[in-house]
């Protein structure tokens, strides 16, 4: 029910109404507070009470990848289905990372992200929840050996970029201006 938004030249519109537009279904998870547009991922998230009955997000792809299968081809498999609407997802085998490059929305996200010296509440909210995600990848994305791969968000127009790079749950490298 929101209203269009002009912020610097770029047009902001609800997401549900550009989703449906297209025949997409928007399905709204009230335990993880999270929208989904289209089919709602299996693999993306669990929940668990802890002992104070507050619910905890926990990704998951360990549950579908064995030991012995730790491997970039077996993780990018996993990635794909998980992120392939978001953007294409890539190995670089010489830095051990897996690269996102995003794509439509989440693409013109990190474009406001990247071009934007300040943030209102939202997109502050909606930077920290994606990061949350990607940190919780991270961490259980390992080699054979456990070692973690890196998780890296390449500029939309440029996937020599760097906009993030998260390994072992941290944020490596930080070249989005709004969220310093």
């Amino acid at each position: 029910d929101a209203p269009a938004k002009i912020i610097k030249d770029r047009t902001f519109v609800p997401l549900r109404a550009v989703a449906e537009l297209f025949g997409e279904k928007v399905n709204w998870d009230n335990d993880t507070s999270t929208v989904f547009v289209g089919d709602i991922p299996e693999a993306i998230s669990i929940e668990k009470k802890n002992k104070n009955d507050s619910k905890e997000k926990k990704v998951i792809l360990d549950n579908k990848i064995s030991v012995k299968e730790r491997n970039p081809e077996s993780y990018l498999k996993v990635l794909q289905e998980n992120v392939s609407g978001r953007g294409a997802i890539s190995f670089d085998k010489k830095n051990a990372t897996f690269n996102l490059t995003p794509k439509d929305m989440a693409a013109n996200f990190y474009r406001y992200l990247r071009d934007n010296d300040s943030l209102e509440k939202d997109f502050k909210d909606a930077f920290d929840e994606e990061i949350s995600v990607i940190k919780d990848y991270s961490l259980q994305i390992k080699d054979d050996k456990g070692v973690n791969y890196g998780l890296r968000i390449t500029d939309p127009d440029n996937v020599n970029k760097t906009l993030v790079l998260i390994r072992d749950g941290k944020v490596i490298e930080n070249n989005l201006k709004s969220t310093k």
